[in-house]
């Protein structure tokens, strides 16, 4: 279900697992983008949004650990690996949907 605003439903919700091989940023100390370089990552949805200007957003955490070490790897500490945010554009479903 989406309201008049959304110009039509959002394809993924709250605790879905998406595969992400678009765009995939995390914010640092001054809440400035910073893009992952990444080959595809696996990210469980935890906060989700209209954007006009893309589309769906959505904020998320990786499913493996692993991937906050590559991460910080890149970026070192002054950045917010708690979430990692994307939009619709470049994911796959990973996951049965949990969402109505």
């Amino acid at each position: 279900m989406f309201d008049d605003d959304e110009p039509y439903e959002n394809p993924h919700g709250i605790d879905d697992e998406v595969y992400v091989h678009g765009t995939l940023f995390v914010l640092d100390g001054q809440e400035r983008s910073r893009f992952i370089e990444h080959e595809g990552v696996t990210v469980r949805i935890v906060q989700t949004w209209w954007d006009d200007d893309v589309g769906w957003r959505y904020g998320g955490v990786p499913v493996d650990p692993a991937f906050v070490d590559e991460v910080r790897r890149q970026f070192g500490t002054e950045v917010n690996v708690s979430e990692m945010f994307f939009n619709e554009h470049g994911t796959e479903r990973r996951s049965a949907p949990r969402h109505p």
